[in-house]
């Protein structure tokens, strides 16, 4: 039901621009509720319009300006742009996106950039995003699009992430100081003795100190006593690195609760490890 009362709020929003509905409301804010994927792609392809009219508003005037200067107004015909929203004003929409498709991602990454740019009529902002199915390598493109600033939540379920994905994501999410839950389930990521996917999930949560919820679910094989192997079937040093991370991730929900922000909690299939 609220994905139906987000779809309708957006679309009136947008439809009362176009018909010039005396408004005074620029920023609305969807944030929190469920946005449907249609309706990202929809605010996308109409920040990227704006944008394109934008341009060509601004190419058209230069050719009118020459043909001034070069024929008599009697024989040139000057152009104009019908533009979709009013050109005066600046409006922007915050919500929560989500992106299952090629088709889809390109169009939001487009509308991400274009909101960046300055004297933009109508932009996006994203507060949480939920991108599934797409790849390390769109997800790549598309976390460097989003704004550190806005983001306070992030999933990254079902993107057949691996640890070297895990590596080169890292330094970007890192960026994003503001989020508050970060989900890296249902990936093929497998944290037995592979170091450096340690080391790089240790030292992104450095960086992210406002987190309150972390998604680890280990879908690989496992064994029964738990994500990591017992201390008689790994060599020492391993097993002490394994340890290290698990106490980093212990010590992180522990500072977490002294700061009184909850505590962190983990979606692991073993809680016994962070406990």
């Amino acid at each position: 039901m609220a994905v139906k009362y987000t779809t309708t709020l957006a679309h009136t929003f947008v439809e009362c621009l176009k018909k010039r509905t005396p408004t005074k409301l620029k920023y609305l804010d969807m944030s929190g509720f469920p946005a449907a994927e249609i309706i990202v792609q929809y605010l996308a392809s109409h920040c990227l319009l704006v944008y394109n009219e934008g341009k060509q508003k601004e190419v058209i005037a230069a050719y009118n300006n020459i043909m001034k200067e070069s024929m008599d107004d009697s024989e040139r015909t000057v152009y104009t742009v019908d533009e979709t929203l009013p050109p005066d004003d600046s409006y922007r929409i915050q919500l929560d996106a989500c992106v299952t498709n090629g088709e889809n991602h390109m169009e939001l990454c487009k509308a991400l950039k274009v909101s960046q740019f300055q004297n933009v009529h109508f932009g996006v902002q994203v507060t949480k995003m939920d991108a599934t199915c797409i790849g390390e390598a769109r997800l790549t493109i598309l976390l460097q699009y989003l704004i550190p600033e806005h983001l306070l939540g992030l999933r990254l379920k079902y993107n057949a992430l691996t640890e070297d994905g895990i590596v080169r994501l890292a330094p970007l999410i890192s960026r994003f100081y503001k989020i508050t839950a970060l989900d890296l389930s249902c990936n093929n990521i497998n944290w037995q003795k592979h170091h450096e996917a340690c080391e790089a999930l240790m030292s992104m949560f450095k960086e992210l100190k406002c987190l309150k919820r972390i998604g680890i679910l280990f879908i690989q094989d496992l064994p029964s006593h738990g994500p990591f192997e017992s201390e008689e079937n790994c060599d020492e040093a391993g097993y002490e690195f394994e340890k290290e991370f698990l106490r980093s991730l212990a010590a992180l929900a522990k500072q977490s609760t002294k700061e009184g922000i909850f505590g962190v909690e983990f979606d692991v299939l073993d809680r016994s490890h962070f406990i």
